[in-house]
């Protein structure tokens, strides 16, 4: 996938079954975080680490003019092979990315977020608490069927959203 795919609506494959991520072991359940804060990013890290979860760090991002946020085609590309992505910064451009791309996000609750995913998130109420957050990766992990559904029905939504009516 390329990052012009991402500005057509019918280039991603929406109507797809969701994704195949029935793994059962942790060490192949692959986590993404996304934080300005190194500390809390390394931490969580750590934490998720001892857990036993493969953890990589996404950095496939630019900041632009008056805090304009672009994806680049490293971030697709890794976004693409996570089974979930912890967004510990608020980017709006990434929750919809993790949409299209039916990838489980757990982010911070926040209501610009709600309206950009539908809700199909797993909120945390305080990114203070690194415990909650390594809560949220175990509960995707265990529910997969759960999470998948509801992020293939998301990117349904913003399929509709976009006015593809040729499906």
């Amino acid at each position: 996938m390329t990052y012009e795919d991402l500005h057509s609506p019918l280039a991603l494959d929406y109507l797809a079954p969701y994704k195949d991520t029935q793994k059962t072991q942790k060490r192949d359940f692959q986590v993404g975080i996304l934080s300005e804060n190194p500390n809390f990013r390394n931490l969580l890290q750590e934490q998720l680490a001892i857990e036993g979860y493969q953890v990589q760090q996404l950095n496939g991002f630019r900041q632009g003019k008056r805090g304009t946020v672009f994806l680049t085609q490293t971030s697709i590309a890794d976004i693409s092979e996570l089974d979930v992505v912890i967004m510990g910064t608020l980017n709006l451009a990434l929750a919809r990315l993790c949409m299209q791309l039916k990838t489980p996000l757990i982010a911070i609750e926040n209501e610009s977020l709600n309206r950009a995913t539908y809700s199909t998130y797993f909120s945390i109420r305080s990114n203070s608490v690194i415990s909650k957050w390594v809560e949220g990766v175990k509960d995707v992990f265990e529910y997969q069927d759960y999470w998948n559904f509801f992020c293939n029905r998301a990117s349904l939504y913003l399929l509709i959203k976009r006015g593809a009516t040729n499906v």
